[in-house]
C-alpha cells in the first residue's frame, strides 16, 4: 500500500483489512437544477477504515516508525492511496486521525479515510 507516494512498509507497516470501501455505491446528490453536463452528476463521499499492522524487535523502533507514519499522514490534508493487491487508487482524507493499539513490539492502526469519487 501506498500513500502520497510513500510504500507504508518502508515504516515497518502492512494492510491488514479494508472495511467498508466496497458497501453499496454511494448515493447520489441531486442538483436544484436538472442539467445534462458530464459535470451534474456528484457522488457522496465514501468512507473506508483501514486497518495496518506492525512488529517491530523494540519499542524504540515501533515509536520512530509510528512518529514516521505520523508525519507522513499530517504532510498533506489529501492522499494518493494505491493498494496494488486490491487494484484501488483512490484519493481520501483521513478524518479522524488515526488510532494506535500497541502490544509489546506490534502496533495496530485504524483510521477512516474519506474517499472521493467521480
Amino acid at each position: 500500500m501506498k500513500i502520497s507516494g510513500t510504500d507504508i512498509s518502508e515504516y515497518g507497516l502492512r494492510l491488514l483489512k479494508l472495511t467498508d470501501y466496497y458497501n453499496l455505491p454511494a448515493r447520489k446528490q441531486i442538483l436544484g437544477i436538472p442539467a445534462f453536463g458530464d459535470n451534474d452528476i456528484k457522488y457522496e463521499p465514501r468512507r473506508a477504515v483501514v486497518t495496518l499492522f506492525g512488529k517491530y524487535k523494540d519499542q524504540d523502533d515501533l515509536a520512530t516508525a509510528v512518529n514516521g507514519f505520523r508525519r507522513l499522514m499530517q504532510s498533506n490534508t489529501q492522499h494518493d492511496i494505491v493498494i496494488g493487491g486490491r487494484n484501488v487508487s483512490v484519493v481520501g482524507v483521513p478524518i479522524e486521525g488515526f488510532r494506535t493499539t500497541v502490544k509489546r513490539n506490534t502496533v495496530i492502526i485504524d483510521m477512516v479515510m474519506v474517499i472521493w469519487e467521480t
